[in-house]
């Protein structure tokens, strides 16, 4: 295990937007043993299998490293600090804020006005549905598109996806996707962990599968069927019962 402070380095133009080397938490079930991967400027990193939550989580500094390095933009970053935009379910105690009051100050906070905020919601009907209640109220699919809402008004560097499709049905199944790319397009880097294949391979220009804490397959122009033999191919064989 490393100790001490490393020096921090600073990226040249060929510097990934996100480097992740040799990550590693706890050891129990579901926990990484050396997770890397590279992530560039308008790229997504499709994640399947066992570890992808946890590797997002991690990136989120929602769950600590024991070992590992994350470099942004060729700087490590401190452990446990949140390294991009998190999309995800909704945390325990999420506020009365209403949704709508949520946006418009998330447009303050660049410098916009609150309308912006407001009219994102065109983008999320359901969402809109639901603009004047409280975040604490909203179940884990629409705390999700209030997390790619606010991702529309920001502009993040990188997105952190804990799933687009739980909790969600119809229309945006289709849609979600598509506003991912065009973040994608302006610019910013992604990792996802999605659980549906098709989803996870129609966002992510590339795909890796995990099985036992690590990248056991990394694919370029990744296709489902391919996802879906290299998930069976990663996963552990059953222990068989009987004599």
């Amino acid at each position: 295990m490393r100790s001490g402070p490393r020096p921090t380095r600073t990226g040249g133009p060929g510097t990934p937007l996100l480097e992740v080397r040799d990550l590693a938490t706890a050891p129990e079930p579901g926990g990484l043993r050396g997770v890397g991967f590279q992530v560039g400027r308008g790229e997504a990193i499709a994640l399947f299998g066992p570890g992808a939550r946890t590797v997002v989580a991690v990136l989120a500094g929602r769950v600590p490293l024991s070992d590992g390095a994350v470099l942004l933009q060729g700087a490590e970053q401190p452990r446990g600090i949140g390294v991009g935009h998190y999309v995800g379910p909704a945390p325990a105690g999420a506020g009365t804020r209403t949704v709508e009051e949520h946006l418009a100050a998330r447009a303050r906070l660049r410098g916009d006005e609150p309308r912006p905020g407001a009219s994102v919601l065109d983008v999320f009907p359901m969402l809109r549905a639901r603009a004047r209640s409280p975040l604490g109220a909203l179940t884990d699919g629409e705390y999700r598109l209030l997390g790619l809402a606010e991702a529309l008004l920001s502009r993040p560097r990188l997105l952190l996806i804990d799933g687009l499709t739980p909790g969600l049905a119809g229309p945006h199944l289709e849609t979600l996707p598509v506003l991912v790319r065009r973040l994608l397009k302006a610019g910013a880097g992604a990792v996802i962990a999605e659980p549906v294949i098709s989803v996870g391979v129609a966002v992510g220009t590339r795909a890796c599968v995990l099985g036992d804490g690590r990248v056991t397959a990394e694919f370029t122009a990744p296709r489902p069927a391919r996802i879906a033999e290299s998930l069976r191919s990663a996963r552990p064989p059953m222990s068989q019962a009987g004599p």
